[in-house]
């Protein structure tokens, strides 16, 4: 064949076949959502992780010792790695925090300094 010249039957292309894209989250049922995993357990099961955290806290340091919010945030990550409020129906760990305190399972203080919280057991 010579230069310049178009081939009469190019070699085949093999295209690969377009599957539809997964719908969106946002798409699922409500219903379907909550099935998976139940909010009130999970939210009870964030709320035993915080506290047994705390708790160990206070009995590791005394009750003297200022316990801050980030501190067991810090702890509770050592203990549990994949721990993440957002799994458990918080946007943040101090909204988890406040819940707690909601239960009157801790005592929440505001701290100038840092703009977060102390953090005590209920006496």
């Amino acid at each position: 064949r010579r230069r310049g010249q178009a081939q009469a039957n190019p070699p085949a292309v093999k295209v690969a076949a377009v599957k539809p894209a997964p719908a969106a989250a946002d798409s699922v049922p409500a219903a379907k959502k909550s099935a998976a995993k139940p909010a009130a357990l999970s939210v009870e099961r964030a709320l035993d992780e915080v506290m047994e955290t705390l708790e160990a806290l206070s009995h590791e340091r005394g009750s003297d010792v200022m316990i801050y919010a980030s501190m067991i945030k810090q702890a509770l990550k050592r203990r549990n790695p994949g721990f993440n409020e957002r799994a458990h129906g918080f946007r943040s760990f101090n909204e988890l925090l406040k819940e707690a305190e909601k239960r009157n399972l801790l005592v929440l203080t505001d701290d100038p300094k840092g703009g977060s919280y102390t953090v005590r057991l209920v006496d």
